[in-house]
């Protein structure tokens, strides 16, 4: 039976190419929207964790720095740095703003991020220098931008005079790093307000009025807007898969249909139903597999095309191929009615 399915995948080879190149489109588009939502959480983690702080401490009662905004006082920096079993505390600035680029008509969304000198949060560079003076920022690469260019945020001008990368948040929008003091003054006009405090170490006690945050927690805040959006892109993926399964399973019935007096005959020679049942299996089997094996190539080319970060990890690399192959599995179930009714007086009839 593995050799009579085999040369039947020969004979209508036409309609198997052409199943096997739209199951590999459906299967590269799952692991593009895998990429879409694995990367979200993964590209928040990166940033928060490179700010290097073991607690936020921020205002009681918001969730988080960057999804509820709630200014502190910067003397409450100040006086964290002067709390027991604190190492070190730097107040940061962490606001989702507009930015405009000179030579641009359309703004574009960033994360503000405004940090101390050499504190906490400063980002490692790919290119150029760090924040010097008044009026200088560091922006992640995805951002397109380059030293030297200039933008505006809020009332600043900043003049980018170094990139980082790997800095994004929410699908995709770059970060754009300055002192704490000139985000002050673009944003709040000046006044000396911040949005939280970087520890490194664990504070015997807090403030009044004051939490802490772990950084687990503080990604958590920033997902919880995204959380609709990221199930979503999951109920996607699953609509594909069954849509691979249609198609799989619609090539094979009609295999099967065209084949129903080649089954009557394998039933008259004494050929079993599970053996009949096996060669369909193992014709959609090897359709979902050679697919989830093409389906990496097209995943790859059409990764440049989208205008956000994507993650194809090696888990989800790994999964297709069993997932591949239980969907051709599956596929192949929707001709078993057409199998198991043949009868085998049927290979004696007259055309």
């Amino acid at each position: 039976m593995w050799l009579i399915s085999l040369r039947d995948l020969q004979w209508r080879r036409r309609r198997f190419v052409i199943g096997i190149l739209a199951t590999a489109v459906l299967f590269a588009i799952t692991l593009i929207l895998s990429g879409v939502s694995t990367n979200m959480r993964n590209e928040v983690a990166r940033t928060v964790e490179s700010v290097g702080a073991d607690h936020w401490l921020v205002t009681a009662g918001i969730e988080g720095p960057l999804a509820s905004v709630a200014v502190m006082p910067m003397d409450v920096a100040d006086k964290a740095r002067n709390l027991p079993g604190v190492v070190r505390a730097d107040p940061i600035v962490m606001l989702r703003q507009s930015m405009h680029i000179e030579g641009r008509s359309a703004p574009e969304d960033i994360v503000l991020f405004g940090v101390v000198s050499d504190g906490l949060g400063v980002p490692g560079l790919v290119s150029g220098r760090g924040v010097a003076a008044t009026g200088e920022a560091v922006i992640d690469d995805w951002s397109g931008l380059r030293t030297t260019d200039v933008v505006t945020v809020g009332t600043g001008a900043f003049t980018i005079v170094g990139t980082t990368t790997g800095r994004t948040i929410a699908g995709g929008l770059p970060t754009l790093y300055a002192s704490v003091e000139d985000v002050q003054d673009a944003v709040f006009q000046g006044a000396p307000f911040i949005q939280a405090v970087a520890l490194q170490g664990t504070p015997d006690a807090l403030p009044d009025g004051y939490r802490l945050l772990s950084p687990t927690a503080v990604v958590d805040d920033v997902m919880r807007p995204m959380q609709r959006l990221t199930y979503s892109l999951n109920l996607i993926s699953i609509l594909l898969w069954a849509a691979a399964a249609a198609v799989v399973g619609s090539i094979i019935y009609l295999t099967a249909v065209e084949r129903t007096r080649d089954f009557a005959a394998l039933r008259a020679i004494g050929v079993g139903r599970r053996a009949l049942l096996a060669g369909l299996a193992v014709q959609g089997i090897l359709v979902t597999a050679i697919a989830a094996l093409l389906s990496f190539g097209i995943a790859i080319a059409m990764m440049p095309m989208f205008p956000t970060p994507l993650t194809l990890t090696g888990s989800a690399v790994i999964l297709l191929v069993p997932v591949a192959v239980l969907v051709g599995v599956l596929a192949s179930a929707a001709s078993i009615h057409r199998v198991l009714s043949t009868d085998p007086a049927l290979a004696f009839a007259s055309a």
